[in-house]
């Protein structure tokens, strides 16, 4: 590796030291001109320097000592972009002979990481990349306009208390078109069971389609029929199994007030209307019922009834019972007391109770309201 021009000169300063030695009352100068062409350090840039005399030492050969000092200026860029400079190194003295070799140059300092910015990255400091974890993303500007609002809608408490099939709710809410025949009329001896009820003035009766029966529910409801001559109001008091589920077999009164009964068939609209009865309604016992037998049924109701529960502790719990076909509220094991609470729900989910209602066979109680 050459040496540098600073080095080689000193190196030539050390010959010519030599030299001199051998005649230490010598200039320099006269020295360099009596260097032979042919020696190693003839070509070479010996600088003028006074050579002071040394003292012969006779205890062995002559020892020249050169000191030298390299003044050396780092400056380090960082990839931040601030410079950084190493203070100078401080002069080193010396008695003897020395020269001063100042050198000026970069040298970057190795792997120096980045200052890190104040967003994170995916790439680390070392140069290769290092997964982050749980670095939230930032959220989207989002315009009000792109925001659909999202409500619950809340549902009739109502409908959660409906105990009676589909079709039910369909008869009473809307106009069904059909066709009305008439019979004598059987109150008391109907498939709903009305024994010693009459029916509310102004009201007519009929039985109602088998096809749609639903177990005795439409029993005591009331519906208003249209037919070619007006209108007439009728209760559901008896069942007629061999008619279809539009047909209505009317009341001979009945028929005689929207038609004509010469021609036997008519056609009709109907629909489930309330009864418009302002007294209060009653509950009945069947022959036989005691508080080893239970069976209960519901007349004079404003509209129809879709069930009925019994309470032996005051109304702190309500227990089932069962509907029969024939307009009765059941349980066959009976309940164990004499007298009850009835809690009765309409096909609208309004329910009324009826406090201390009498197990005995054949008998009545009667409620305070009705639905009105």
């Amino acid at each position: 590796m050459p040496f540098p021009k600073n080095v080689r000169n000193l190196l030539s300063l050390a010959a010519l030291s030599s030299l001199v030695l051998a005649n230490p009352h010598q200039k320099a100068c006269n020295v360099r001109s009596s260097v032979p062409a042919t020696t190693p350090f003839a070509d070479l840039d010996i600088p003028d320097y006074e050579v002071l005399p040394t003292a012969i030492s006779n205890c062995g050969p002559s020892v020249i000592t050169i000191t030298t000092t390299e003044i050396v200026t780092i400056t380090v860029t960082a990839t931040t972009g601030s410079e950084t400079t190493l203070p100078d190194v401080p002069e080193a003295s010396s008695t003897e002979l020395s020269s001063e070799i100042t050198s000026s140059y970069e040298t970057p300092l190795p792997n120096v990481p980045e200052a890190p910015s104040a967003v994170p990255s995916s790439e680390s400091i070392l140069g290769y990349e290092t997964p982050l974890s749980n670095v939230p993303e930032a959220p989207s500007a989002v315009s009000s306009s792109d925001i659909t609002p999202s409500y619950e809608t809340p549902v009739s408490s109502a409908s959660s208390l409906l105990a009676v099939p589909t079709s039910t709710l369909d008869t009473n809410t809307r106009s069904k078109s059909g066709k009305a025949t008439f019979y004598g009329g059987n109150t008391a001896g109907g498939a709903c069971s009305f024994t010693g009820y009459e029916l509310p003035v102004g009201i007519s009766g009929t039985a109602f389609p088998g096809a749609a029966w639903e177990n005795g529910v439409h029993c005591g409801s009331c519906v208003l029929v249209d037919g070619p001559q007006g209108k007439i109001k009728v209760m559901v008091t008896d069942n007629c199994p061999e008619c279809e589920a539009t047909h209505l077999d009317l009341y001979q009164d009945a028929f005689g007030t929207i038609g004509n009964p010469i021609d036997g068939v008519i056609p009709i609209s109907y629909e489930a209307v309330p009864c418009g009865i302002t007294s209060p309604l009653t509950v009945r016992t069947k022959s036989g019922c005691s508080k080893y037998w239970f069976s209960m049924q519901v007349v004079n109701s404003n509209i129809a009834v879709s069930s009925l529960e019994v309470s032996t502790d005051g109304g702190n719990s309500w227990q089932e019972t069962t509907r029969r076909e024939y307009n009765y509220f059941e349980r066959s094991s009976g309940f164990g007391v004499d007298e009850v609470d009835v809690r009765i729900t309409a096909v609208d989910g309004r329910s009324i109770i009826v406090e201390g209602a009498t197990v005995a066979s054949e008998s009545s109680t009667t409620a305070h309201s009705n639905f009105v």
